[in-house]
């Protein structure tokens, strides 16, 4: 298959640059036009009416772009496209339907409905039958996994350098595992599962647990006919989507992260492609680079409460479960001891973002330097770093005065 960095396949509409040339038009300067009757508070403006270029309130190029950009939409949700390709979109203000919808549209985006001629009826019924495996924990929620797939769409299609390694068979495989990487996750790590010899932890003989356990529930779904995202390609093709799903999916596996970092730090340093697009090994590499690097993306948002809303529950989990390894009498996570502070939270933002989020990020930077350049990424995570640090210094003042 052709890489979709080749003109004369891609299936990207690019910010800034024409969508299908036979169309002209930019979603660039599209503004949010429609209202989602399953979004949790109004997140556009209505759509322009025809009748409004009457009143000159809506320029003729701006309607016909708003006709284009309908083409884009599904009749559930009517969101415009320039609203899903957005580093900041905040998951919490639509409802699980609509962002099982939107996922519908970002395939559709893509242009693999059209190239793997998958029924919509496929595509939003994988991503509801996933959608609903996902627990109410406060984390590792649907939110969190439409999040990280959203996230890698913006990337993706904003990215050139990055589009331009992938082929369509690598995109839909790691979309797919996007949205299924963290389905059934019980709200604890892999070490509790072990620790408590789970029947998970059975199962996969300790090793990578949850990662394994999402990646079945995955394929447990698109095992039916009408949920099957690999079921249009062919015997070879779908082999070949299945174990770049899997790997997409092991790579987040942050027992793995250190490794993953000084691999393509390596890369980086002594070759001229990091990734070589003519290399099979190397675009499925790529594929957990990327699914891993979205999935510690928060300190990366462009607003800082989002960052902070993600960083709050994933503290929350882990804090359960530091009190339920204490209850159990199992030995406790010592980096969560201090969590139950405030002192102790920030400074943990802080580390996380110095010792795991910045030496991968930055070395995403390194290579794909036109990343950071459409989101302010870089600009994102240093501010948030200084946000995380403010808050960690008041906070030590407050405790030296009370001391």
């Amino acid at each position: 298959s052709t890489p979709l960095g080749d003109a004369g396949s891609r299936r990207l509409w690019r910010l800034k640059l024409p969508c299908r040339r036979s169309m002209g038009v930019s979603f660039g300067v599209l503004a949010p036009c429609c209202r989602c009757p399953m979004v949790k508070e109004a997140s556009s403006a209505p759509a322009p009416r025809e009748e409004a270029m009457n009143e000159q309130a809506v320029s003729v190029e701006e309607l016909d772009r708003w006709k284009v950009a309908a083409r884009f939409r599904t009749p559930v949700t009517m969101l415009p496209v320039d609203i899903l390709l957005d580093y900041g979109m905040d998951p919490f203000r639509f409802e699980r339907q609509a962002l099982c919808a939107f996922f519908v549209q970002m395939a559709q985006f893509l242009g693999l409905t059209e190239r793997f001629a998958l029924a919509t009826s496929t595509v939003l019924g994988y991503a509801d039958e996933v959608s609903l495996t996902y627990r109410n924990v406060p984390y590792h929620s649907f939110l969190h996994a439409f999040s990280v797939t959203q996230f890698l769409f913006t990337l993706c299609t904003t990215s050139e350098l990055v589009s331009s390694i992938l082929n369509e068979e690598e995109l839909l495989a790691m979309f797919v595992a996007s949205l299924a990487h963290d389905a059934d996750h019980p709200g604890n790590n892999n070490a509790w599962e072990v620790a408590t010899k789970s029947a998970l932890a059975v199962r996969y003989s300790d090793s990578a647990v949850l990662e394994q356990h999402h990646a079945a529930v995955g394929m447990r779904i698109m095992s039916s006919d009408k949920r099957n995202m690999f079921g249009t390609l062919d015997d070879r093709a779908q082999e070949e989507a299945r174990r770049t799903y899997f790997h997409a999916i092991l790579a987040t596996d942050m027992a793995v992260h250190s490794k993953m970092v000084d691999d393509i730090k390596q890369r980086s340093s002594w070759r001229e492609q990091a990734f070589d697009r003519t290399s099979p090994a190397d675009r499925r590499e790529l594929t957990g680079v990327l699914l891993h690097s979205a999935d510690i993306s928060n300190p990366l948002l462009p607003e800082f409460a989002l960052c902070r809303t993600w960083a709050e529950r994933i503290k929350e989990e882990f804090w359960a479960q530091y009190n339920r390894e204490l209850e159990t009498g199992l030995p406790p996570t010592q980096m969560w001891a201090s969590l139950g502070t405030n002192a102790g939270f920030y400074k943990s933002q802080v580390g996380f973002i110095d010792f795991i989020v910045q030496p991968l990020w930055n070395t995403i930077f390194e290579i794909f330097p036109d990343v950071p350049a459409d989101g302010r990424l870089r600009e994102s995570l240093s501010d948030n770093r200084d946000q995380w640090v403010k808050k960690s210094e008041a906070e030590a003042i407050v405790a030296a005065t009370r001391s």
